[in-house]
């Protein structure tokens, strides 16, 4: 019997919102790869896709963040920290 891992896909709406998530130089992106070794990332334009055993918790780390920076909100270090401490605890 063979495992699959998790595969997951988020799809922003409008991809002048991809700067701001991935942030300056890709330093958030960067983050969050290190934050979850364990999850392949591939973005390609405005979509986001996830393979490996934390694909569903980026995809929904990735989706609040879509949801701050759709209200205005800047994500910034402690922003990010604070998200990614968030869901991993399930919260």
């Amino acid at each position: 019997m063979t495992l699959r891992s998790p595969s997951v896909s988020v799809v922003v709406p409008g991809s002048h919102l991809m700067p701001a998530l991935l942030g300056s130089r890709d330093v958030h992106l960067r983050s969050i790869e290190a934050a979850f070794p364990e999850t392949d990332i591939h973005v390609r334009g405005n979509e986001v896709s996830l393979a490996g055993p934390g694909a569903e918790e980026v995809g929904r780390l990735l989706e609040d963040l879509v949801v701050l920076l759709q209200k205005g909100e800047l994500i910034d270090d402690a922003i990010l920290r604070r998200s990614i401490d968030m869901i991993r605890a399930d919260e």
